[in-house]
């Protein structure tokens, strides 16, 4: 017995040390003012290939709501869906306590807080947030300085603005470079470089980031984007893909070869891509008797809008699609992350153009074409 009860009581004791163990224990306490009781809240894990992973689920009472799990080993980005709002926020998963608070219909505007890394990520949005407010008002002086018919100073606000914008841009990549040893400054720059033409300026910020953050999410994004951007540089032969017409037909890059050929990424819904497709439709009729052609690959999901702006738009050269929208095969795989994107290509399939729009298109075709 004495022997059961000296168990007991080394049970007990390793109940007591490990079992309170509160070291690793991650605790994220929410008040929204506005969100009603018994709204469902999710917590998700971001994981490669844009899936994610469902951690927990609770309720709201009396506009709070708290999660508390265990901390993963290395901090992580993690978010809450409000899924009856079509809400979410994201914040920085680490141990500790962590305060998410304010308003439901300014959530955009909240930022978490309480542990090291949302602390500081939560001083650079504040930051931010002042300057966006600063060049708010720029845009006012602008319009009303326009209303007035005053040149000089809407020239003077537009010079404001300008430094605005820059000082915006310095604030991120100084912040960037004071966090290359912890998941902030990959997840920054993910949100900072959107184009192939930075490849070379994000190569080499990505050479500074701590290699302990190597199997973190945000790092391997970049690490892929690196290389699908490498792909197209000027003077790489594009990477060739096939993918099917309106008709179900498929088509293929490397059909076009012998041509010079503009690759035209868009989508029906896109702002952008509506407003210059006329002046690639110019450029069609006025160069495709000059061995030229293009081909359009759309981001639409829903067939009938991508076929209606086609015929509305009068978009008649080759028009490919999977229908997957951002998740659309080739411009996954080119790592292009916003629209409209294209690509000026040789007889050879060489790249020989990038980002080509308005004038800059009809000046570029004049100077390769032969007459």
């Amino acid at each position: 017995m004495k022997n059961l009860s000296n168990l007991l009581t080394l049970l007990l004791a390793s109940i007591i040390l490990f079992g309170c163990d509160n070291s690793s224990k991650l605790t994220l306490n929410i008040a929204l003012e506005g969100l009603p009781d018994s709204t469902k809240l999710v917590l998700y894990h971001y994981k490669p290939d844009d899936n994610e992973e469902k951690l927990d689920s609770t309720y709201s009472q009396n506009g709070r709501a708290a999660f508390e799990i265990t901390a993963p080993q290395h901090p992580e980005k993690y978010y809450v869906a409000i899924p009856a709002m079509q809400q979410r926020f994201s914040f920085i998963a680490e141990t500790g306590t962590i305060d998410f608070s304010g308003k439901l219909e300014e959530i955009d505007q909240v930022h978490a807080a309480g542990t090291p890394l949302n602390d500081k990520l939560a001083e650079y949005y504040q930051q931010q947030d002042e300057l966006t407010a600063s060049r708010n008002a720029i845009i006012d002086d602008f319009r009303t300085a326009q209303a007035a018919g005053d040149t000089v100073a809407m020239q003077a606000a537009l010079n404001r603005f300008s430094e605005a914008m820059n000082k915006a841009d310095s604030l991120t990549k100084v912040f960037i470079g004071q966090n290359t040893d912890n998941v902030l400054a990959p997840m920054l720059t993910l949100r900072t470089y959107y184009s192939d033409n930075q490849y070379t300026e994000l190569d080499s910020l990505y050479k500074t980031f701590s290699p302990a953050l190597a199997n973190t999410l945000d790092y391997q994004r970049i690490k892929e984007l690196l290389a699908k951007w490498a792909q197209l540089q000027e003077g790489a032969i594009a990477p060739d893909f096939t993918q099917t017409d309106s008709a179900g037909n498929p088509v293929a890059l490397h059909d076009f070869r012998g041509k010079y050929l503009l690759v035209d990424f868009w989508a029906s819904w896109c702002g952008p891509c509506l407003r210059e497709n006329p002046n690639i439709v110019a450029a069609y009729h006025k160069y495709k008797d000059r061995n030229f052609d293009i081909l359009g690959v759309s981001l639409d999901e829903n067939r009938e809008k991508w076929l209606a702006e086609i015929k509305r738009g009068g978009l008649t050269w080759h028009q490919v699609s999977d229908l997957k929208g951002w998740r659309n095969e080739v411009s996954s795989a080119y790592g292009i992350r916003s629209i409209p994107y294209s690509l000026l290509l040789d007889p050879d399939g060489k790249i020989i153009g990038k980002h080509l729009r308005g004038e800059a298109l009809h000046e570029k075709l004049d100077e390769v074409l032969p007459e």
